[in-house]
């Protein structure tokens, strides 16, 4: 009788057959939640049926749901943990890191870029230039077919104008003549010829004297003079980008060449001797006389200096730094031929271009190379007659082409040498305020160092 009860019982209760179809249900819901995620989908309107056999089956379908949900959301994760390497095995719980690799570049390919940063500097300073250089000229509206508007243009002018025009073969000034000779007569020894005893007379004398010789000293006190002028008239000198250089710095590289091709550069070429007061130049603190503190290839591209040589002839250097060039004026071109005339001009073109390259900045350096610079000697200027005058002809070139004049072979003569030498006189007694040699005081040189 009980077992009979407890089948009828179990017939007439419709829950456990829910509870197995539901089991069956999961399975197979589990079953297709491992085939893929459509298979789940497609099983999931299956559990929401609305019409429910039994009140107990709603409670059954939600679990069915929350596991099947949870399957779905598991199973990318398990896919992509599962085709992942061990490396990666350490970091799937954690999704906010990101691995960046730095890239460190090579010595060239840091090299390559400052040059191509450089070109695309060199090629913007370019542009600068030309538009600083362009001809400027009148705007439709400022046009007329009446003569010239002169108010305009002097406003939009294309040349510099000058304050007055430069005349390098003026007379001397006959008032300063006098004032001059007033002084020659109160110096000690007027007018004995001793030059260890009247050093100062006899300096004079020198200079005013044709044909005698020109000293250092004396091409050093026309050149202050020039840059005395300048700094006072700017406008009278065909640029503000010039230098003009005494006569120390040749005579130091002259006698300091070999020491500085026998001294040993570092790994980059680098780190060689320099002769005293180079980088004195270099930076516009040399000639203390009129400093214009400007730095060579920033704010000068030219050069004019007085060159020595063979102690005992003087020709006149114009250095290009843009250009690389050495143009040599000389007043006595059948002294020596090209050959001897390049030995002697070597220090200043091979030093010149090592020094440059010394003080350039590090990503400047490529601009500068060790190559010296080339030179040429002008054919066609007026030659002296005298023989000691190789000193005037060697001022007048610097001054005239300093200041935007040609070399008139009428005016720079024989004939007017003697004229010329007064001139001078006058002008740096005057202006200058000089009143003999300038006493050298050595500071740049080390006690190891001979004088010059």
């Amino acid at each position: 009788m009980d077992v009979r009860l407890q089948e009828q019982r179990r017939s007439d209760d419709p829950s456990p057959k829910k509870d197995e179809t539901g089991a069956k249900e999961d399975e197979t819901g589990a079953k297709e939640d491992v085939t893929g995620a459509k298979e789940a989908k497609t099983a999931q309107p299956v559990s929401t049926d609305p019409s429910p056999k039994s009140p107990n089956s709603s409670k059954v379908q939600d679990k069915r749901k929350v596991q099947v949900k949870r399957k779905v959301q598991l199973k990318p994760d398990q896919d992509r943990n599962q085709n992942a390497g061990p490396s990666n095995s350490a970091n799937r719980d954690d999704s906010s890191v990101a691995y960046v690799k730095t890239y460190v570049p090579s010595k060239e390919e840091c090299l390559a870029d400052i040059r191509k940063n450089q070109r695309k500097f060199n090629a913007k300073l370019m542009s600068i230039r030309a538009k600083d250089q362009r001809e400027r000229k009148l705007a439709p509206s400022q046009k007329s077919p009446f003569v010239g508007n002169v108010t305009v243009k002097e406003l939009i002018r294309n040349k510099k104008q000058r304050l007055a025009v430069y005349n390098p073969y003026l007379p001397e000034d006959k008032n300063v003549r006098k004032e001059l000779t007033a002084f020659l007569k109160s110096t000690a020894g007027y007018p004995k010829l001793d030059k260890d005893k009247f050093p100062v007379w006899y300096w004079w004398w020198e200079l005013i004297t044709q044909p005698q010789w020109l000293s250092d000293s004396h091409m050093d006190a026309v050149i202050n003079l020039l840059r005395l002028r300048m700094k006072e008239q700017p406008h009278s000198f065909r640029s503000d980008r010039l230098c003009l250089i005494d006569s120390g710095l040749s005579l130091f590289w002259t006698a300091k060449y070999d020491d500085f091709k026998k001294s040993e550069p570092n790994v980059f070429g680098l780190g060689k001797y320099l002769p005293p007061d180079s980088l004195d130049y270099f930076q516009g603190t040399k000639p203390e006389f009129c400093q214009t503190n400007k730095r060579w290839c920033r704010d000068i591209d030219d050069l004019y200096l007085p060159f020595n040589i063979g102690k005992n002839h003087w020709v006149a250097l114009f250095i290009s730094l843009p250009k690389r060039h050495i143009t040599i004026w000389d007043s006595y071109p059948c002294r020596m031929d090209d050959e001897e005339l390049a030995t002697e001009v070597e220090p200043v073109a091979v030093m010149m271009a090592y020094m440059l390259r010394e003080m350039a900045l590090v990503e400047e350096r490529d601009n500068y190379p060790f190559d010296k610079f080339t030179h040429e000697r002008v054919a066609g200027v007026p030659e002296q007659k005298g023989p000691g005058d190789c000193g005037v002809y060697c001022l007048k070139y610097i001054e005239c082409h300093a200041t935007g004049n040609d070399f008139s072979a009428s005016s720079l003569c024989n004939k007017n040498v003697k004229a010329i030498r007064s001139r001078y006189a006058c002008d740096i007694f005057k202006e200058t305020d000089c009143k003999g040699p300038r006493i050298r005081d050595w500071d740049g040189l080390d006690p190891f160092d001979g004088r010059c």
